[in-house]
C-alpha cells in the first residue's frame, strides 16, 4: 500500500521547530544536572559577600539615567543602570570602596562607602553635563537628541499636544519605512497596499488627505501622481532622528491640517564625532510558499515615442520594447539593506556637519482575491457581482536616501543651517490576474468566461529639498527667524502595460467541461509622468518681555508658496490580427501580432486629454499670536489667515464641452487657543480650540481620468475645501524617568468632508450636460472624490509607558466615533406589494462612520533591557478596528474591512561597545485583511463564489501576509 506523503506544510513546521526543540531540552537537563551545585556555591558565596544598590541622576531635572555605569575600583565589579536608573552590584566582600559612577556626555562623580553588612544603599549619584556640551544657544547637549529621554523633555515642555517617536525607538523596532513607525504613535493606523506595504497614516481615524507631513518644519510637494502631501513610506526610517506627530495646531502652523500633522526631523550635527553603518538582510515568507513574478526592466523606456521625436511622429511597433511584456517565475535575491552616518563639528563647535545615507532593496508579494461590485444593482440594492479577480502580486522596492546639513554659530545670537535632502523610490510590480466570469457561462465551480492577464508597472518616485534658515536674536526682547524652500517632486510611470488574453470553460449538457482556445486582448501602453515645484519663503518673529510675574511673547510671521504642477499622459493601443477564425491564439509576448503593421492603432499617441495638464497654486499666509507664561499656566492664542488660488489649464480640445481650464480662489481665517497648565511638577494638563481646513489636492480638482486598480479614478472640480473646528483636552502624569500616563478626549465638527465614492456607470460625474442628458454620466464604475454633509468625530486616548528594573511596558487605547448622515441611492419597485412594478430610484438617508476611521485602535509592547549582557528584546503588537474600506452612493453598499492585529518582535545583543547584532521578524501571525459586504450571501454553500465563510456577509478581498525575517549589525565607528 502507497503511503501518503506529508504536507508540505508539515514538513515545513518539522524542520523549524525539532531542531529548536532538541535544543531547549538538552538546555534544560544541563540547567537541572548543575543547578544543586550552582545553589550551595551562591549560599557559600553570599555568607562573606554583600550588596550595593542605588540610583544615577540627572543633575539638570533629576530624571533617571539609563544605561550609566556603576564600578566599584579595586575589585573588578560593575553594574549598568536599568530603564529606571536602578543599579545592583553584588558579591561584593566587606570593607570600604571607592564606587564610580558615570555615564556618555556626563562628569564622573565617586562614593566612599564601607561595607559591612550584607548590603548597603549609595546615595544617589547626580551627574552633571560635561561642559564641553553646553553651548550657549540650546541645550540639547544635556542627552543624545535621539534618545527617549530627550523626547519625552521635548514633549513635555511642549505648548501643544505632540507625541515622539525618537531613533532609539526607531532602532529598536522592525520598522524599514516612516509609515510603519507611524502605527506606534497612540491614535494613529496605517493603509496597506495590496502587496502588503505600509501606504499612508491615519491621524485620529481621520483619512490621510486631511493630514500634511513636514520634514524639519516645512512642507515638500509630493512625487505622488494621486497625493498632496508626501508619502510616509517614501523615507526610510533610519535617516531620521526622530518623528513627531502633533495633534493640535498653534497659529505659526499652516492650517490644512484636520486631523494632524507628522514631522520628520532629520538628523543634526552631533557634539562629538560619530561615523556609524548597518546592514541587514532578510527573506520574505511569501516567496517560500511561490515564486516571484520577474519581468525585463533594463529596456523600459523612461519617455514615450511621443515625447522622443515630437508630436507629430508616428509610432511603430520597433519603438516599442516587449521584455517588459515577457514574464517569469524566479526565486527572489534576500533582502538588502544598509545605512551610514557620518557627523562631526569643527571650528571650536562654531560649525557642524552631517551626511545620513540609506540603501533598501526589498522585495514584497501577497495573493488575493477582489470581487468588484457590478454595473447593474439588483432590487432592494441586492449587489450583481459579476467577476472573481484572484491576484498574485510580486513587487521589489528600491528605495535610496540622502541627508545632508551643515550649521555655523556666528556667535551666540546668529545661526545659519543649511539642509539637503534626497529621497527615490522605485517600485516594480508585477500582477497575474485571473478574471473569472460570476455571471457569463457560470454554472458550477470553474466554469465561466475567463480572462488571464499579467501587468508590469514600474513606478519611479523623487524628491530634492533644499532649505536655509536663519535664527536671529536681534536684542534682548526680539528674535527672528526664516526659512527659504526650493523643492522638486517628480513620480513617472513609464510603459505601464497590461498583456490579457481570454477563454471559456462550459459546462456542456452531459456535464462535462470544455475549455475554449486562449485568446490574445487589445494591449495598451501607457506613460504618466507628474513634476511638481515649490518655492516657499517663511518668516517668524518673537518679541519677548516681562509682564509682572509673567512672560508675554509677542509674534508675527508669513508665508508665501508658489507651487507648480505639470501632468503628462500617454497611451497607445495595440489590435490584435485576426489569425483564426476565433480571433488569434496566445502563446506569448514575442509571438503577438498586431494589426497596423505591428503598431498601435493611434501612432500619435493620446495627449490631448484632462490627464495632461498644468496646474498652478499660490498660497499666502500671515499669522499673529500671544503667548503668555506664568509659573502653573501658559496660554497662546491667535489667528491665522490664508489666501488661496489654484488654476490649472488641460490639452483638452477646446472645442470639448469641458475639462479645458479651471480656477479657485478663496480665504480663510483660522483662530485657535492653546493652555498648558502645570498641576505640579509631574502633572500637566492642556486644552485647546482652533479651526482648521482640508484643500483638495491640485489633481483632484481637474478633470483626470485614470484606471490604476480596480476602478476608474475621476477627478471632481466641484470638489470644496473641507473645514472643521477641533477641541483638545489631555492630561499627562509624568512619575520619573520614562515612565508616563496620558489620557485624553478631542472632539471636530468637520464642514463638506470629502470622501473617496464608488459611482455606477449611469451615476452622475459632473453637473454638466451631455449628449441631450442633463448631466456627465460615468459611463464605468468609478471612484470620485466627493463633499458629504456635516460629519461629527469624537473620541478618547489613554496611552501609559511604565518600566520595571530590566522590564518595561508600554500600552496605548484610543476609542473614535464619528457620524455622517448621508442621502444615498436605493432601487425599490413602484408598488412593493407588485413584484411585476417598475424599479424606480429612491434615496434613503444613511448613517455611517467616515471612511477609513476605525472606532477601535490599540497597541501593546513589551521590552527587556539587560545593560551589562548587552541583550535587549522588544515584542509589539497594534490592533486596527473595523472599518470602510470603500464608501459607495448607494445605500448599504459600503466594502468594510475588518479588524486585524499586526505583531512584530527582536531581539539584539551588544557585542562590545560599538557593535551590536540583532534579529527582527515581522509579522509572525500570518495577518489576513478582509473585506466584507454586509449583504446576505445568496451563494453561500453553492460554490459560486469562491473564499466565502459566512451566510450573513458577502467577502469581496481576502489578502494574506506572510512573515519577513532580518538579521543585521549595527556597527558604531568611533
Amino acid at each position: 500500500m502507497k503511503r501518503k506523503a506529508l504536507p508540505s506544510s508539515i514538513i515545513r513546521s518539522l524542520v523549524y521547530f525539532v531542531p529548536l526543540t532538541c535544543f531547549l531540552l538538552s538546555y534544560t537537563l544541563a540547567c537541572a544536572r548543575n543547578m544543586d551545585s550552582l545553589l550551595i556555591k551562591v549560599a557559600e558565596y553570599q555568607k562573606s559577600a554583600g550588596a550595593i544598590h542605588g540610583k544615577v541622576l540627572d543633575a539638570f531635572d533629576r530624571s533617571p539615567l539609563s544605561k550609566a555605569t556603576v564600578s566599584i575600583k579595586g575589585a573588578n565589579l560593575s553594574a549598568v543602570t536599568d530603564f529606571n536608573g536602578y543599579y545592583s552590584i553584588s558579591g561584593v566582600p566587606p570593607g570600604t570602596w571607592e564606587i564610580n559612577g558615570k555615564a556618555e556626555g556626563y562628569e564622573e562623580m565617586i562614593w566612599s562607602v564601607t561595607l559591612a553588612g550584607n548590603q548597603i544603599t549609595v546615595p544617589d549619584f547626580i551627574l552633571s553635563p560635561l561642559n564641553k556640551l553646553l553651548p550657549e544657544v540650546t541645550v540639547k547637549g544635556f542627552s543624545d537628541p535621539g534618545s527617549s529621554k530627550y523626547a519625552l523633555r521635548l514633549q513635555k515642555a511642549a505648548g501643544q499636544i505632540i507625541e515622539i517617536v525618537p531613533d532609539e525607538v526607531i532602532e529598536r523596532s522592525t520598522d524599514l519605512t516612516i509609515a510603519d513607525v507611524t502605527r506606534r504613535v497612540n491614535g494613529l493606523s496605517i493603509n496597506k497596499d495590496r502587496t502588503g506595504e505600509s501606504d499612508r497614516t491615519i491621524i485620529r481615524g481621520i483619512d490621510p488627505k486631511y493630514n500634511y507631513t513636514l520634514v524639519d518644519g516645512v512642507k515638500i510637494p509630493s512625487p505622488g501622481d494621486r497625493s498632496r502631501y508626501i508619502p510616509l513610506s517614501l523615507f526610510p526610517a533610519d535617516l531620521v532622528q526622530r518623528i513627531e506627530v502633533y495633534k493640535n495646531l498653534t497659529p505659526d502652523m499652516e492650517g490644512d491640517a484636520i486631523g494632524g500633522v507628522v514631522n520628520l526631523v532629520m538628523r543634526n550635527a552631533p557634539p562629538d564625532k560619530l561615523f556609524k553603518i548597518s546592514f541587514t538582510s532578510g527573506y520574505n515568507q511569501t516567496f517560500i510558499n511561490q515564486p516571484y513574478l520577474s519581468f525585463g526592466t533594463n529596456d523600459i523606456r523612461k519617455r514615450s515615442p511621443y515625447e522622443i521625436h515630437g508630436p507629430n511622429y508616428q509610432a511603430t511597433g520597433s519603438d516599442f520594447t516587449k521584455d517588459n511584456l515577457s514574464f517569469r517565475n524566479i526565486p527572489p535575491l534576500p533582502d538588502a539593506l544598509g545605512s551610514i552616518v557620518w557627523g562631526q563639528r569643527f571650528f571650536h563647535q562654531k560649525a557642524g556637519i552631517i551626511v545620513a545615507a540609506d540603501y533598501q532593496d526589498i522585495k514584497r508579494g501577497s495573493t488575493d482575491f477582489f470581487i468588484p461590485q457590478n454595473n447593474q444593482l439588483q432590487e432592494n440594492n441586492a449587489p450583481g457581482l459579476t467577476d472573481f479577480y484572484l491576484n498574485r502580486y510580486s513587487s521589489t522596492l528600491i528605495r535610496e536616501g540622502l541627508h545632508s546639513r551643515f550649521d555655523y554659530d556666528f556667535n551666540s545670537k546668529n545661526a545659519i543651517t543649511l539642509s539637503q535632502i534626497y529621497v527615490s523610490l522605485k517600485d516594480i510590480e508585477s500582477r497575474h490576474q485571473i478574471d473569472t466570469s460570476l455571471a457569463q457561462g457560470r454554472t458550477i465551480l470553474g466554469t465561466g468566461r475567463i480572462n488571464i492577464s499579467d501587468r508590469s508597472r514600474e513606478h519611479l518616485q523623487n524628491i530634492y529639498n533644499a532649505t536655509l534658515q536663519g535664527n536671529h536674536q536681534v536684542n534682548a526682547h526680539l528674535s527672528v527667524k526664516w526659512r527659504t524652500v526650493w523643492s522638486v517632486a517628480n513620480g513617472l510611470y513609464p510603459d505601464w502595460s497590461e498583456l490579457s488574453s481570454g477563454t471559456a470553460r462550459i459546462q456542456q449538457p452531459d456535464g462535462s467541461v470544455t475549455t475554449s482556445p486562449l485568446l490574445l486582448n487589445p494591449l495598451t501602453r501607457t506613460w504618466l509622468r507628474n513634476r511638481e515645484r515649490d518655492i516657499s519663503t517663511y518668516l517668524y518673529l518673537d518679541y519677548r518681555l516681562s509682564v509682572k510675574d509673567h512672560e508675554l511673547t509677542l509674534s508675527a510671521g508669513g508665508l508665501y508658496r508658489n507651487k507648480e504642477r505639470n501632468n503628462f499622459y500617454n497611451d497607445y493601443i495595440f489590435q490584435p490580427a485576426i489569425t483564426t477564425n476565433q480571433g488569434q491564439p496566445f502563446t506569448d509576448i514575442y509571438h503577438a501580432q498586431w494589426t497596423n503593421d505591428n503598431g498601435p492603432q493611434n501612432p500619435l499617441g493620446a495627449v490631448a486629454n484632462p490627464n495632461t495638464y498644468s496646474a498652478r497654486e499660490i498660497i499666502n499666509a500671515g499669522y499673529f499670536s500671544l503667548k503668555l507664561k506664568g509659573q502653573k499656566a501658559e496660554w497662546i492664542a491667535g489667528i491665522r489667515y490664508e489666501t488661496t488660488n489654484q488654476a490649472y489649464i488641460s490639452s483638452v480640445d477646446p472645442t470639448v464641452s469641458y475639462g479645458k481650464q479651471g480656477s479657485i480662489r478663496y480665504f480663510d481665517l483660522l483662530p485657535s487657543i492653546q493652555l498648558k497648565y502645570q498641576i505640579s511638577d509631574q502633572q500637566i494638563l492642556r486644552a485647546s480650540g482652533y479651526e482648521s481646513l482640508s484643500r483638495p489636492a491640485l489633481y483632484d480638482v481637474t478633470f483626470y481620468s485614470v484606471q490604476y486598480e480596480d476602478y476608474q479614478e475621476a477627478g471632481n472640480p466641484f470638489l470644496r475645501r473641507s473645514h472643521a473646528d477641533n477641541l483638545d483636552l489631555r492630561y499627562e502624569l509624568y512619575s520619573g524617568g520614562l515612565n508616563m500616563i496620558q489620557a485624553g478626549v478631542f472632539y471636530k465638527r468637520i464642514a463638506d468632508p470629502y470622501e473617496r465614492t464608488l459611482l455606477n456607470a449611469g451615476d452622475e460625474l459632473y453637473p454638466i450636460p451631455y449628449q441631450g442628458l442633463s448631466y456627465t454620466p460615468a459611463g464605468v464604475l468609478t471612484s470620485q472624490m466627493r463633499n458629504a454633509p456635516t460629519a461629527n468625530a469624537c473620541g478618547l486616548e489613554i496611552s501609559a509607558v511604565r518600566y520595571f528594573g530590566r522590564f518595561g511596558i508600554q500600552a496605548g487605547y484610543t476609542y473614535t466615533y464619528s457620524n455622517i448622515n448621508l442621502p444615498d441611492k436605493f432601487i425599490t419597485r413602484e408598488d412593493p406589494a407588485n413584484p411585476s412594478s417598475n424599479l424606480f430610484i429612491i434615496t434613503r438617508n444613511e448613517s455611517r462612520p467616515l471612511q477609513g476611521q476605525s472606532p477601535h485602535l490599540a497597541n501593546l509592547g513589551l521590552l527587556y533591557a539587560d545593560n551589562l549582557s548587552g541583550w535587549n528584546t522588544s515584542l509589539s503588537c497594534t490592533y486596527t478596528g473595523k472599518r470602510i474600506y470603500s464608501a459607495s452612493g448607494w445605500y448599504g453598499l459600503d466594502y468594510w474591512q475588518r479588524g486585524y492585529t499586526l505583531m512584530d518582535a527582536s531581539i539584539e545583543k551588544k557585542l562590545n561597545k560599538k557593535m551590536k547584532v540583532f534579529l527582527k521578524v515581522t509579522n509572525p501571525l500570518n495577518t489576513t485583511i478582509d473585506v466584507d459586504l454586509h449583504k446576505s450571501n445568496p451563494s453561500f454553500g453553492q460554490g459560486l463564489i469562491p473564499g466565502q465563510r459566512r451566510s450573513d456577509l458577502i467577502t469581496v478581498l481576502r489578502q494574506t501576509e506572510l512573515p519577513v525575517y532580518y538579521v543585521g549589525l549595527h556597527w558604531n565607528l568611533l
